[in-house]
């Protein structure tokens, strides 16, 4: 696969790609509002606290149906992350230049995406979860693909990543392909990959609408281990 362009901030060189976590305290309840009043992120609200995906890398650039990274802001504090080391440290100046204040770890874990998949519950759990339950091997799959996967450059979309293909009919049309032979890729790459349809792999690469707030997630109790 080609290395992706050094000067283009928004992809991701796969040699460094693995899962970043960064917890700080104490709680930030002004955060979400001033990430919602970013034209940058897209903000769903919980009971005790808020998803804040950052969907534009800059006022210049346009919106992703794929987050470059997330912020999960809760009462009790906040989490922030992102598939690389650089990419972590691009989200906390992106919330700091949009009104959100300095964001200093109090923990930071860093693990490689096979042992991510192979055992969720090492990873933080999202604050805003109540039900205790810790995070399954295909939200974790899924996590990477909108986050790591797609800013990826392939080959076979001319050395650029998903993210900035799939807002085009034609885009569309060369990301089918790959995605058709996609979850033998990924298993064959990474063997703690969980095994996912084509169907599966469509809905999280190829979604038709460009949101403004992240998907909601389903109920935990819905969720597949």
């Amino acid at each position: 696969m080609t290395r992706p362009r050094p000067e283009d901030p928004t992809v991701l060189d796969p040699a460094g790609v693995a899962y970043h976590q960064l917890l700080a305290f104490p709680a930030r309840p002004e955060l979400a509002d001033a990430l919602e009043r970013s034209p940058l992120f897209g903000v769903r609200r919980h009971g005790n606290g808020a998803t804040c995906e950052w969907l534009q890398f800059s006022a210049e650039s346009d919106p992703s149906p794929f987050p470059l990274a997330r912020i999960r802001s809760h009462r009790e504090g906040v989490l922030l992350e992102a598939f690389s080391e650089r990419r972590l440290s691009l989200l906390r100046r992106a919330a700091r230049e949009a009104g959100a204040g300095e964001i200093a770890a109090d923990q930071l874990r860093v693990f490689r995406v096979a042992d991510a998949l192979a055992d969720p519950a090492r990873l933080i759990q999202p604050l805003h979860d109540a039900s205790g339950e810790p995070l399954t091997p295909r939200e974790v799959a899924a996590d990477y693909l909108r986050m790591a996967w797609a800013w990826i450059p392939r080959d076979e979309l001319g050395n650029r990543p998903p993210a900035s293909v799939v807002g085009t009919g034609r885009g569309r049309a060369l990301l089918e392909p790959v995605l058709d032979t996609l979850g033998r890729a990924l298993r064959s790459e990474i063997p703690t990959f969980p095994a996912m349809s084509s169907d599966e792999l469509h809905e999280i690469l190829l979604p038709e609408a460009r949101p403004r707030t992240p998907a909601p997630a389903p109920p935990r109790s819905a969720r597949n281990r």
